[in-house]
């Protein structure tokens, strides 16, 4: 081909190829290396991104949570407080009494001098239902409320009293002011037991009125101290009773005997000799211990 028949040729490709790189768009400037872990330029972050927190930032208390962000623990009380005050006594047996003298010299061994641990539970927004003035009488809802007893030594529990009442004394009769805690408890084989838990203060100043306190008490408010007073009775079974002295009918004082599954021995009564259960408490016996230690259980 000759040069003049491909200049035209020449001139149509130069021309296409001029018309390409005008119709190409402007190539985006790549953006200058700010460093790894940079934070974005402010002009340049979305609206909605959120800034990562430096090690020295500090959080507005003020400011309201993000639905996704977990709260921090505020120290929140322990369940079941709020309206309850709940306290644990730690105590030391100090003393067992009975009629029965033979008996109550088993169970001083067993107890005396032992701990005893007792876990109260109530509700400081019940209403007085005595209303008379010279003392408060609070009787605790039996759901929600408890006063439980554990002599530990003997792995006894008492637990969810019939009835429960927290008792205020502000200088009732001139003896100063008291705390008391009375639980009434149906046990195991027709024995019924009442515990009471007194605080006392001679001077009068731990209480300002009779009004149900809503603070666990402080051994510190009470110069006399604090004391827990068990007493146990039987409740007259006549079959029972009946069954027990038939089984020492032919025995002599001090024999073992048997009735009902229970083991026993041969003691002298009202009625004669009757069997009775070498574990079982003698009947009218009282348990006192004084309280050493008192333990906030809703304390944050």
């Amino acid at each position: 081909m000759t040069a003049a028949a491909t200049g035209p040729i020449r001139a149509l490709a130069l021309g296409l190829i001029l018309w390409g790189l005008s119709a190409c768009p402007e190539p985006i400037p790549a953006p200058p290396d700010a460093g790894v872990g940079a934070a974005p330029d402010a002009s340049t972050q979305r609206p909605d991104a959120q800034e990562p927190l430096d090690a020295s930032t500090t959080l507005d208390a003020s400011a309201p949570l993000d639905a996704a962000q977990a709260a921090p623990d505020a120290g929140a009380e322990p369940p079941g407080c709020g309206q309850f005050v709940r306290f644990t006594l730690h105590g030391t047996v100090t003393s067992v009494e009975a009629i029965d003298i033979d008996s109550v010299e088993l169970w001083r061994r067993r107890l005396v001098n032992e701990p005893v641990r007792v876990v109260i539970t109530y509700d400081a927004t019940v209403a007085d239902s005595r209303q008379q003035g010279d003392y408060g009488q609070y009787r605790q809802p039996s759901e929600t409320t408890n006063m439980a007893i554990t002599l530990e030594s003997i792995r006894e529990t008492y637990s969810q009293p019939e009835t429960f009442f927290v008792e205020p004394f502000n200088n009732f009769q001139t003896q100063g002011d008291r705390l008391k805690f009375v639980g009434n408890y149906q046990l195991q084989l027709g024995i019924i037991a009442q515990a009471v838990v007194d605080f006392h203060d001679a001077s009068a100043t731990a209480l300002d009125s009779v009004a149900l306190p809503d603070t666990v008490p402080a051994l510190a408010d009470y110069p006399q101290g604090a004391t827990l007073t068990i007493t146990r009775s039987t409740l007259g079974d006549p079959e029972s009773e009946q069954e027990r002295l038939l089984a020492c009918q032919r025995l002599r004082e001090g024999a073992v005997c048997r009735y009902g599954g229970e083991v026993g021995q041969c003691r002298l009564a009202r009625r004669g000799l009757i069997c009775t259960s070498l574990n079982a408490w003698p009947d009218r016996a009282t348990v006192r211990a004084r309280i050493d230690r008192v333990e906030d259980q809703c304390a944050p």
